[in-house]
This record gives structure tokens, sequence and C-alpha cells, in this order.
């Protein structure tokens, strides 16, 4: 009886240094991901309500963790060494790649380290990515919007993601009779967007929260009609983030298409983060699987591509011409939008 109840208490003891030790491995491995994944912020004494990155450059003023897509975002504001403020949004995991940045205008005669940027106005006319001004400048150049203001108010755009609205907001601001939609899944993105990135909602442009697949599959059905369709919407995916995935499938690309009027183009911001020519490459193979005409933007200081295609094609004794016209349209566009030093070395492509 001696023997065997040394032996019981023998293994309940190893028993709990086993689920110790186990237990002490897990927090170790959750320490680690929670200081590798999860910035660690402070509270800034100069303004309480502000949280401190640190970095005297970058000050985090909103992060909050989404219950429908389970992603973290985290706003922040960048202060460069000639005293202008940028804000920016991103998704935790991907500091390095920020969904969306404006610019702020600064109150006349303040410092902005003497200043609480949180009340500073947005800069919607200010483009400060190459892949944005890519995606506002390709369907002007294809001519499925009218660089003029004669067409405006028979323009109808699709926009499908949200993020932080400097695409549609510039749209919005310097075309302000153009009807735009946007469709942003993500509750939690939405309410960031008005709260820290000035979006406005009016008879002209609106925010509608739902999914952009389903939302395409039901306007389709619906013959609904648009002169161009912007995806930028992304996913969590490590190796190309943007687009999401499903935005690729065949079905979803022939909803896409039939939305387009006749002119129309279909815009598509690729982001591979790994094997850059492979992937861009796939999803231009799908896309001329569906158009027979695409532009592609290569970024010169991002990793990002972006398409724009349409449905008509282009005769071979008309491509050189078409080509002129287009890199015509280019420069003036850049000249009038003030986006000549920001697009510098950028490369772009006819593919038929």
């Amino acid at each position: 009886m001696i023997q065997l109840s040394r032996r019981f208490h023998l293994s309940r003891s190893i028993s709990r240094k086993f689920r110790f030790l186990i237990c002490l491995i897990l927090l170790i491995i959750l320490t680690k991901l929670y200081y590798e994944y999860v910035p660690q912020w402070e509270y800034d004494e100069s303004h309480p309500e502000l949280i401190s990155t640190g970095d005297p450059d970058k000050v985090a003023i909103d992060k909050m963790c989404s219950p429908t897509s389970h992603s973290c975002y985290s706003v922040i504001d960048l202060f460069d060494k000639s005293g202008r403020v940028r804000r920016a949004i991103y998704t935790h995991g991907f500091e390095k790649d920020f969904e969306s940045m404006v610019a702020l205008v600064s109150p006349k005669g303040l410092p902005a380290k003497e200043s609480d940027t949180r009340i500073w106005e947005v800069d919607h006319r200010e483009i400060l990515s190459q892949y944005v001004a890519a995606m506002i400048l390709e369907p002007l150049m294809l001519a499925a919007i009218g660089i003029e203001h004669e067409r405006d108010e028979s323009t109808s755009l699709l926009v499908i993601g949200l993020g932080g609205g400097s695409l549609d907001m510039f749209f919005h601001k310097q075309k302000p009779k153009m009807n735009i939609t946007v469709i942003e899944i993500d509750t939690l993105v939405n309410n960031l967007a008005h709260r820290w990135f000035g979006i406005e909602e009016n008879e002209h442009r609106r925010t509608i929260i739902a999914d952009g697949v389903e939302f395409m599959y039901k306007a389709s059905i619906e013959g609904q009609k648009f002169d161009a369709v912007f995806i930028d919407a992304c996913d969590t995916t490590r190796e190309m983030p943007c687009p999401a995935k499903v935005f690729l499938e065949e079905k979803v690309l022939e909803n896409a298409k039939s939305l387009l009027k006749t002119m129309g183009a279909l815009i598509v911001n690729v982001l591979p983060l790994i094997d850059e020519d492979e992937n861009v490459g796939k999803v231009k193979q799908k896309l001329l699987s569906k158009f027979p005409t695409c532009l592609s933007m290569v970024m010169s200081s991002e990793l990002n591509t972006v398409f724009a295609c349409v449905n008509y094609s282009l005769e071979k004794e008309n491509r050189k011409s078409t080509y002129e016209l287009i890199q015509h349209r280019f420069q003036t566009l850049v000249l009038r939008y003030n986006l000549h030093a920001l697009m510098k070395d950028v490369q772009f492509t006819l593919l038929n």
C-alpha cells in the first residue's frame, strides 16, 4: 500500500510539472507574439489623450480591433522636418504598408509640435501615394472618366474598399457632381475613416456597409452600370494582400465586367509582397482572360502595380497613336493635379 501510494503521488507530481512547463512555454510564445505584432505605445504627457510611439515624428491617435475581420487597425500622424503632417491608417502586422495616407492642413501660424493635430482638417486634393494616384489617373487616361467637367453629372463610380477614403474623396473634391458609391465591408474601418479622415456623406457621395462581392453580384442582376469600378480591397494574405483573393475569382471578375458602361474601366490595385513578378503576372493573365485591353502602371517607389481594363479592343494600326494619346493625357493630368513629382519614373504599358 505504501509503494502504491508513493507511485500515485510521484505521477501526480510529474503531471503537475509537465502542465507547468507547457503553460510556461505558451506564455513565452504569447508574450513574444504580443511584442512582435502589437505596437508598444505609451501615453503622451503633452497630449494625455494621444498615444506615443516613442518616435517624436510619429504619434498614434487611435487603434481599434474589428469583430468583423478580426483585424486591428491603427491611425497615426507622421511629422516631417518641414512641419507638414500626414495621417495614415494601417493593419497590425502590416505596419510598413499603409492602407491610406492623407495630408493635413495646419492652422495658420501654429507649429505642428505645439498643436493637437487631431483637429486639423484633411486635404483631399493632395495625393501622397503613387498607387492611389495611378488609380485616379488610369480611368482618366483611358477616357472612362472625362478630364473636363462636361460629363461629371452623368458619371458614376463604384469603389470597393474605403480605407482612409483618399481615392474617392479626391474625386469628390475635384469633381463634386459625380455620383460616387463606396462599399466597405468593415464597420470599424468606416468609423475610423469618418472620424479621422474627413469622409463626407451627401447626395453625390455615399458609403455603404456591405460585402463588395455580394454588392457587385446584386448590382449586376439589377443592371446597374458604372463608368469606373475600383477594386482596392485587401485581405491579410502575406504573399499578396491586394486585391483580396476573392476578387480574382472568375465569376467575380465577370460580374465586375458586366457593371461597366461601354467605355468603362475596371481598376485593380495589386500589392505583391513576395514573388512580385510572378504574382503580378498571374493577376495580369486573369484580367486579360476577361478583358481585351488593359493598361498597367508599375510604381517606382512602391511595390504596387495598378491595372485598368476596358471592354473594347485596339486595332494594331491604331495601337501607336492610342498609346501616344494616353501618354499625352498622362502628362496633362499630372500637371493639372500636381502629381508630376510623385509620379516621376512610374512606367505604364498598354496590354492588348
